[in-house]
């Protein structure tokens, strides 16, 4: 406890962005984007009447660690606060992951949820395969999803 309170006055006098959350940290920018777990993001999507997306990744995944450079992008950054975003470690949190695999399994997964918490189908990559696999080396993609979903969900 003393270290987190360290690490958080310390981000205070420095002047850094410092972001309290409460999904396991993984380096999707979470200097900047404010992330959840499965279940407190839908929490706060139901009082904030907000979008959510959801990542899934895995630590252990190469592609997932390409993918962080995709969350610091200014324009991510700024369409991240008129959503809720959900992030979920695969093997950490292996029951959240698994309710939202609706084409398979695989990392990462980038998806969006509809009001009743069920995946928005129409939000994809466009692929036929891996359907929420997103490219990982560029915002394109996600900004694309992002803008469309603040369409679809207003």
């Amino acid at each position: 406890m003393k270290g987190v309170l360290s690490l958080f006055v310390g981000a205070l006098l420095w002047g850094a962005p410092f972001v309290l959350a409460d999904a396991i940290p993984a380096g999707f920018n979470d200097e900047q984007i404010v992330w959840h777990n499965l279940k407190q993001g839908r929490e706060r999507a139901e009082q904030q009447g907000k979008p959510v997306f959801v990542l899934v990744h895995a630590t252990w995944c190469p592609v997932c660690g390409e993918y962080k450079s995709v969350f610091f992008d200014p324009e991510i950054v700024r369409l991240s606060q008129s959503f809720v975003f959900i992030l979920i470690d695969k093997d950490a949190e292996a029951d959240a992951a698994s309710t939202l695999a609706p084409d398979g399994n695989y990392v990462p997964r980038s998806m969006f949820l509809a009001a009743d918490g069920t995946v928005d189908v129409t939000l994809n990559s466009g692929r036929d395969d891996f359907l929420y696999f997103l490219a990982p080396d560029t915002p394109r993609q996600l900004r694309r999803n992002l803008k469309r979903a603040l369409q679809r969900f207003r």
